[in-house]
């Protein structure tokens, strides 16, 4: 009866440790999905810069005006319209072929004073008939000469038409070299793109494809570092110890204590029946020195577990990121292929392109050279007319010289004569300023720019000193500007390169060129920049001015910051083990704010081997328990 009790108490106190041991157990686990999930990360270190934007609207630096001098005449044709882009010396419009009014009468004034000045001369009895002769035949020839040319008459067109001809070789020439030199370009950013040589590429392509390639080196360099990692504490990490090892050895211990309590019986009854004590006595010794063995090897198997819980965790982690940064690796080289692909097809477009307009080219310039060979007949005949108008001239002077000696020695100083010479002095005066007036039938650019507004019509007569139009300087530059704060203006300086953002129309450049004071708004600064490069007047920029970036030694998410009335403070995981594993507990750090962008702040208050909470599922507090986030 008294054994039968005494197993009832054994059974009994067996199953109650076992129900204790399970509940403790699992007690934990059900803790934990009450807890709050928050996710951590290390505090880093690394540089920082804050970034000041604005949107700007170009305006030119300078404008120039084009105006009209000369005697009037009639505009036949405007070759440009607002907005156009000029080069210096281009066409800006044309006038009427034909000698202005003004010209035809003042010859016709001349005419008739020398006229009248012959009759006078006649008078005194002199024979100037060998002499006009000749003039009149070389008249006769070079209007002979002009016919050839094509009977206009002026025989100037035609030598514009020859030198226009010489110009188009030129142009077509230099276009030639150019297109070529764009394929080569071409050619060359293809090989940079086969190598992975972005930064040999235009900005337009660079600015895209560098950041897509400085992700797959980031995650490369990521992966790697877990593929390390998980290599290290796979050799570190020997063997997970499970709860069902502990419950076995503790099912040992209790086998031995029950063993050990069965042998003190056996020992009462030697002793009372005179049996075998010391048999018995060594029973006893041998079982306490298994149980003593097997509660060691309980405790250091407790030990070992918490152990490998910590290792199995951080192998969980580094896993986990393992195969994130994989993940990432492969979109961001497919990202990079892909992007190359596209950048690829649009310089075989342009390429393609310029292909065309080059061969478009070359026939052009051999239409225009052969051309240009066919005018050398007509190129003699201008030279001979220009050397029979010298002679024509020469002549005519003589003739005046002959006329005017003859006079003095006649000794006919009259008071008329001499101011029908003079008269006639005036008016060649007159015709021969206003044939340089017209000698140009168009208008050109003094300057290259932008035509900001065209102020004349074809059919319209001009007077001197009319406008004709108004030109952006392009070699001047552009200017544009925008309000900052006065903290603002405090962290930058005059020269200070902006980068212009969103801006694909080729290349250009913004350079601080003046802080001053903000006319509209006595609490801001206004920031005036240089532009140069490929904009126009009107155009909208997105600026961005940066501080250097400076080195901190802690740089946090700007999402792990709080702030409460006694500062600015971030949460911190602090780790306390447990026979049962680690507990996490949310930790105070208040900080100081040095610097920060749209992502990260640098502090000071914390340390690089500090855990910081960036966000949680739930409401925390400084010495709340909480749940990592797995992985």
């Amino acid at each position: 009866m008294e054994n039968k009790r005494r197993e009832w108490v054994k059974t009994a106190a067996i199953i109650f440790l076992t129900v204790m041991l399970l509940l403790t157990f699992f007690s934990n686990t059900i803790m934990n999905y009450s807890l709050p999930e928050v996710s951590a990360k290390y505090v880093q270190s690394g540089s920082l810069s804050e970034q000041i934007r604005g949107t700007v609207t170009v305006e030119s630096a300078q404008q120039y005006e084009v105006k009209f001098s000369g005697s009037s005449r009639v505009v036949s044709s405007v070759e440009v319209k607002q907005g156009d882009t000029v080069e210096k010396g281009q066409v800006l419009l044309r006038f009427e072929e034909g000698e202005s009014p003004d010209l035809e009468a003042a010859e016709v004034a001349l005419e008739q004073k020398q006229n009248e000045y012959r009759k006078s001369l006649m008078d005194l009895g002199a024979d100037y008939s060998s002499a006009e002769l000749d003039i009149k035949e070389l008249e006769e020839d070079i209007e002979r000469l002009k016919a050839d040319l094509g009977g206009s008459g002026d025989y100037r067109k035609k030598s514009d038409e020859l030198k226009k001809l010489n110009e188009e070789v030129e142009t077509l020439t230099k276009q030639g070299k150019e297109l070529e030199s764009k394929i080569t370009r071409i050619d060359e950013q293809l090989t940079a793109l086969g190598a992975d040589d972005y930064e040999s590429l235009d900005t337009v392509y660079s600015s895209k494809l560098s950041p897509l390639y400085d992700s797959v080196v980031k995650y490369k360099a990521k992966k790697e570092k877990y593929d390390k990692e998980i290599e290290q504490i796979t050799k570190e990490f020997d063997k997970e110890i499970t709860n069902e090892d502990i419950l076995n050895k503790q099912n040992e211990i209790s086998k031995l204590e029950a063993q050990l309590a069965a042998l003190n019986d056996r020992y009462i009854e030697a002793l009372v029946n005179d049996g075998d004590v010391v048999g018995v006595n060594q029973s006893i010794s041998e079982a306490q020195a298994d149980l003593s063995r097997a509660k060691s090897e309980l405790s250091e198997l407790y030990s070992k577990q918490a152990t490998s819980g910590v290792a199995s965790r951080k192998l969980k982690v580094a896993t986990m990121n393992q195969t994130t940064f994989t993940n990432s690796l492969t979109k961001a080289e497919n990202e990079l292929n892909q992007k190359k692909i596209e950048v690829s097809k649009k310089l075989n477009a342009s390429k393609k392109t310029l292909k065309a307009q080059a061969e478009k080219n070359t026939s052009e310039l051999d239409d225009a050279k052969s051309k240009q060979e066919k005018s050398d007949a007509d190129l003699k005949l201008i030279e001979q007319i220009e050397e029979n108008e010298r002679s024509l001239e020469r002549k005519k002077l003589e003739l005046k010289q002959t006329q005017e000696k003859d006079l003095v020695e006649a000794g006919k100083n009259s008071v008329d004569i001499e101011a029908m010479q003079n008269e006639i002095r005036r008016l060649e005066e007159k015709v021969n300023d206003i044939k340089k007036d017209a000698a140009g039938g168009d208008i050109t650019a003094q300057v290259a720019g932008v035509i900001s507004s065209i102020k004349v019509v074809a059919g319209e007569t001009l007077e001197s000193g009319a406008d004709i139009a108004s030109i952006e300087m392009v070699e001047k530059g552009y200017t544009a500007s925008f309000s900052v704060t006065m903290d603002q203006a405090k962290k930058v300086k005059v020269g200070d390169l902006a980068e212009i953002q969103y801006f694909w129309g080729g290349d250009a450049q913004a350079k601080l060129a003046q802080i001053k004071s903000d006319s509209s708004n006595a609490q801001n600064k206004l920031l005036v920049f240089d532009v140069t490069g490929d904009v126009t007047p009107g155009q909208s920029l997105q600026l961005v001015l940066g501080a250097k970036g400076q080195p901190y030694d802690c740089i946090i998410p700007n999402n792990a910051i709080k702030e409460d009335s006694n500062g600015k403070f971030v949460l911190t995981v602090v780790a306390k083990s447990s026979p049962l594993g680690n507990r996490y507990i949310a930790k105070r750090a208040d900080i100081t704010v040095l610097a920060s962008d749209g992502v990260n702040t640098a502090v000071t208050g914390v340390l690089q081997s500090d855990y910081i909470i960036s966000t949680s599922t739930k409401p925390i507090n400084a010495g709340d328990q909480v749940r990592l986030v797995e992985g």
